[in-house]
């Protein structure tokens, strides 16, 4: 049996029977990714009607990407935090893409993305949480400084970072603060770098955890040497006696 002979991309000939019979070059995988794009563009309402944002973020993985997009003038706190939750949580990258609005609850779930997408109408504005409380005068009193804390609190972990230190003053005195599309791609770069380098020590601490846990495993309790007894006066009397005789 004869066989023809191709030419083989190192340049020379190479018998087609050589070809079958050594190991290939060219290896192939298929890798299957998923897309989940999920519409925030309406007022955020109670935290049951997310059930399925929250089985999404929960479900995608690392290769995949969700596809967030935004256009919402804010809403209930309690559904915004826990979809902000579900976003930190997710082994996917999460892009907030901003198509025209992201105020109040809307700028936290945007600025919790892993990345950003904005076009020239992107907006955003920022202020305090609102609220109101009925009851007993001790009651509401109660009520207004436990949430004096919280919303200073949830102003300073969710902006940091975004805003200067004077402004994040203004949100929690009550001040609306409102930003453009250019303003707040300028201030991203910033934010997404602040947040790098924070996930960047965190990484270094873990690591400096997990050697350290590594060391005291191997390492060996020191072991106390007892020091050589001296011998008694009457053992070297006798060793004396015997020396002289």
């Amino acid at each position: 049996m004869t066989y023809k002979t191709y030419m083989s991309k190192r340049g020379g000939d190479e018998d087609l029977s050589e070809m079958m019979l050594r190991a290939p070059q060219v290896l192939q995988k298929t890798y299957s990714n998923t897309v989940y794009d999920v519409y925030i563009d309406s007022e955020i309402g109670a935290p049951e009607k997310y059930r399925e944002l929250y089985h999404a973020l929960m479900n995608a993985g690392a290769g995949d990407l969700v596809a967030l997009h935004i256009n919402t003038n804010g809403g209930r706190m309690d559904a915004g935090i826990q979809i902000i939750n579900h976003i930190k949580g997710c082994a996917a990258k999460v892009v907030g893409i901003l198509h025209s609005d992201a105020a109040s609850m809307g700028s936290a779930i945007f600025l919790a993305c892993d990345d950003w997408e904005l076009n020239d109408f992107s907006t955003m504005m920022i202020h305090s949480c609102s609220y109101g409380a009925v009851g007993k005068q001790s009651d509401i009193r109660s009520r207004v400084e436990f949430t004096t804390e919280f919303n200073e609190r949830y102003v300073r972990s969710t902006y940091t970072n975004f805003l200067t230190e004077e402004e994040i003053l203004r949100v929690i005195q009550g001040d609306d603060i409102y930003f453009n599309s250019e303003e707040i791609a300028e201030r991203l770069e910033g934010f997404k770098e602040a947040r790098q380098a924070a996930q960047m020590e965190e990484d270094l601490e873990s690591v400096g955890d997990a050697v350290g846990d590594l060391l005291s495993v191997f390492e060996k309790p020191a072991v106390e040497q007892e020091e050589p007894k001296k011998p008694t006066a009457k053992k070297k009397a006798a060793k004396k006696s015997t020396t002289a005789e």
